[in-house]
C-alpha cells in the first residue's frame, strides 16, 4: 500500500481487492467534507466538535484533517466519504483526537492509510511522537495501533461514556525527516 502524502492533490491508494472499496484517496479535510465527516463521528460513538469547530480546525496550520474517498468504477456519483483522521501538532507531539471509519469500509486498510498519512504529516510538521486514546476494549483498533508501533503507556480509568469504559493512552515515537 502506497503510503504518501500531498498537501495539494489526491493520493491514489491501493486497498485489499473487497467487494466495497475498490479504491480510495487519502486527502486533506475540506469544508464541504464536514457535514459527512460529523455524521461519521455520531454513528461512531465519537465526541464531535460540530461543523463550526472543524471549520475552525481547518485554519489551523497545525492541524491534520484527512478523509478517505471511495471511488467506484464505472460511476460519476460523487466519491463517498469513508472515513476520517482529526489531529493536531502541539509543539513535536501530534495528538490524533479522532479516527473513524465507516461501518462497510473496515478491515479494508483505509484506517491504516489514514493513520500513516498524518503520521507522515505530523512528521514532515516537526512531530517527534504521536499520542492517541483508543477504547481498552476496542481490540481491532489496539491491533491497528500496535501494528503501526504505538505502545501502551497506561489507562485513564472510566474515561468513555456510553458504555462506561477505560481509555488506553498510546504513543509512537516518529523518526526525523
Amino acid at each position: 500500500m502506497t503510503e504518501t502524502f500531498e498537501k495539494d492533490g489526491e493520493v491514489p491508494l491501493a486497498p485489499d481487492d473487497g467487494l466495497v472499496a475498490r479504491n480510495f484517496v487519502i486527502v486533506p479535510m475540506t469544508s464541504a467534507d464536514l457535514p459527512a465527516v460529523v455524521e461519521l463521528e455520531q454513528q461512531a460513538g465519537l465526541s464531535s466538535r460540530g461543523i463550526s469547530g472543524y471549520e475552525r480546525e481547518l485554519d489551523h496550520p497545525q492541524a491534520v484533517l484527512l478523509v478517505a474517498r471511495v471511488n467506484f468504477p464505472n460511476d460519476l456519483a460523487k466519491p463517498l466519504l469513508a472515513g476520517a483522521l482529526a489531529g493536531r501538532m502541539i509543539v513535536d507531539e501530534f495528538e490524533i483526537n479522532d479516527v473513524a471509519v465507516c461501518s462497510g469500509y473496515r478491515r479494508r486498510g483505509i484506517g491504516e492509510s489514514l493513520l500513516r498519512a498524518a503520521l507522515k504529516r505530523a512528521q514532515e510538521l516537526g512531530a517527534r511522537r504521536a499520542f492517541l486514546e483508543a477504547r481498552a476494549h476496542h481490540a481491532p483498533a489496539l491491533a491497528l495501533y500496535r501494528k503501526l508501533n504505538f505502545l501502551e503507556l497506561g489507562r485513564r480509568r472510566d474515561y468513555y461514556s456510553n458504555p462506561l469504559e477505560d481509555a488506553c493512552v498510546l504513543a509512537c515515537e516518529l523518526p526525523r525527516l
